[in-house]
């Protein structure tokens, strides 16, 4: 269950990334994109919510009189049977689970007898059987039309996965249980390798443009109970260090790609926001062994 709420997770971050990508790496036309989606579905369902249309009915709704106060203009369906009437005009539609039920038909047009469909304006009438409502008949009767109601949905079920990939990034970050032992630690100032991203001060790596260094850790020089955090990228000479509390809160997460996930490591050192993703579950855990 875990492997799969990964994958949807990881999907949805996906797509919200590639958009990002496609468009120059601007968060704000991600969104764009999914009001646009919005609006697509919205338009269409907004028509078809306010298009009148006759409401199917059935002789059990006219004989109990199950029927909202506001609604006039409804469809029934059984058999039609012509009356003789003084009047003229007139047919019977008969239920077809029971012919005792049946409501008059008034038209002025011929109509064929036999099964059929009937829209108009409906006059209700409680009745324990017999006739039990009249309808002023709609000549053609008004087909009935079966929206694409899904097909109008759509955009909006993937600017929702979009929405959720918006808010969860890429790859997804989940909880990942800590190691119950710890075989080794990494020594002071080992360099272990890693691929980062995050925040450090004012340099900022998204998630998906994780890069690829080493991570080291040292006691603090000239404070006590500070450690030395520092990341170098690979094939190049700048070093980036910043401060992390001893024995400060870390989390163990999975970094959750489409194809898989990575172990890896949350931390809030000092002014920055750092997510480290390491080869193997024993890396990382060599690395948690020194930070606790």
């Amino acid at each position: 269950m875990t492997s799969l709420i990964d994958r949807v997770l990881s999907i949805a971050g996906w797509s919200a990334e590639t958009i990002r990508r496609l468009a120059g790496g601007s968060h704000r036309a991600v969104r764009y994109v999914v009001l646009v989606l919005l609006l697509v579905s919205a338009i269409p369902m907004a028509f078809v919510g306010s298009s009148p249309r006759p409401s199917d009915l059935s002789f059990e709704d006219m004989r109990s009189g199950r029927i909202p106060g506001t609604t006039t203009w409804g469809r029934l369906e059984g058999d039609l049977r012509r009356t003789t009437s003084a009047f003229g005009g007139l047919y019977e539609l008969h239920d077809a689970k029971d012919a005792a039920l049946y409501v008059i038909v008034i038209t002025d047009a011929d109509l064929p007898d036999g099964h059929a469909m009937v829209t108009g304006r409906i006059s209700p009438r409680f009745a324990a059987t017999g006739n039990v409502g009249s309808i002023d008949a709609d000549v053609p009767a008004v087909p009935r039309v079966d929206e694409p109601i899904w097909l109008y949905l759509t955009p909006a079920l993937i600017a929702l996965v979009i929405a959720l990939g918006i808010q969860r990034g890429y790859p997804v970050v989940r909880g990942d249980r800590r190691s119950e032992f710890f075989v080794a630690q990494a020594g002071d100032g080992e360099q272990v390798p890693v691929r980062w991203s995050g925040r450090i001060g004012r340099e900022v790596v998204e998630r998906a443009e994780a890069r690829p260094g080493t991570v080291a850790v040292a006691p603090a020089l000239d404070a006590t109970e500070m450690d030395d955090l520092t990341i170098v990228d690979d094939g190049s000479a700048v070093i980036r260090t910043t401060r992390l509390r001893h024995h400060a809160a870390i989390r163990e997460v999975r970094l959750c790609h489409v194809s898989g996930s990575d172990p890896g490591l949350e931390l809030h050192p000092a002014a920055s926001d750092i997510f480290l993703a390491f080869s193997d579950r024993a890396a990382r855990d060599r690395l948690v062994a020194r930070l606790l």
